[in-house]
């Protein structure tokens, strides 16, 4: 994804197109690091990269009443995935590639038609992936809370909570300013990427001695 960008900037010809692809190259691999960092506590908790694994470890509920989502024990995760999300795909507040008041329109500035349209096409359906995987690593996929799923409810629950991610991600879109690209970039590579890098070892040392404690209060 980064190279197709840089190169759709590149084959322009025009120094907004280029540094637009620039930025977007730059903005994707700095912000794909927290983003699959942030998806480890879930396939943690659930002992599994399977997707129906990780779903099925969050039915049921905690304490009696309280859904067996993995955004309650990784809210920390989620936050960073919310993030990440909204910088991967291009969106406000993280839309410097495009920033219409620097660089017109960025990288997509010399195409019109169909090549436009095929370009905000990949980036709305980036949104749709990110918010259905979100969907899927925290909010228990295609299962409701409290009840059990009849099989022909599934798809349904599940395409409302990605558009309800979707939604949130439309409204912070429309609501907040852009950041400078250098406050972007210090962003993930100083706030993001520790903080990510370090719940992980947090959350290994948890799965790792939580049995033994377990097992030591029971004595």
């Amino acid at each position: 994804m980064p190279l197709g960008v840089l190169m759709a900037g590149w084959a322009s010809n025009s120094k907004w197109s280029l540094i637009g692809g620039m930025r977007a190259a730059g903005q994707q691999i700095a912000y794909e690091i927290p983003l699959l960092l942030s998806a480890l506590g879930p396939v943690m908790m659930a002992g599994s990269m399977d997707p129906v694994k990780i779903v099925a470890a969050q039915s049921g509920v905690w304490l009696g009443f309280i859904p067996r989502w993995f955004v309650l024990p990784q809210l920390l995760a989620f936050v960073v995935y919310a993030i990440s999300s909204q910088a991967e795909t291009q969106q406000t507040p993280f839309d410097m590639s495009e920033a219409e008041s620097e660089l017109i329109t960025g990288f997509a500035n010399e195409y019109g038609g169909m090549r436009f349209g095929f370009m905000y096409l990949a980036e709305f359906s980036n949104t749709f992936v990110v918010s259905a995987i979100g969907t899927m690593l925290f909010f228990g996929g295609w299962q409701l809370p409290w009840v059990a799923t009849p099989a022909w409810l599934a798809p349904f629950v599940f395409i409302a909570k990605t558009y309800t991610g979707i939604f949130v991600m439309m409204w912070a879109r429309g609501s907040l300013p852009r950041f400078r690209v250098d406050q972007m970039l210090s962003f993930c590579w100083k706030v993001l990427i520790p903080v990510s890098l370090a719940w992980v070892v947090v959350w290994a040392c948890v799965q790792r001695l939580w049995p033994v404690v377990a097992m030591a209060a029971s004595r």
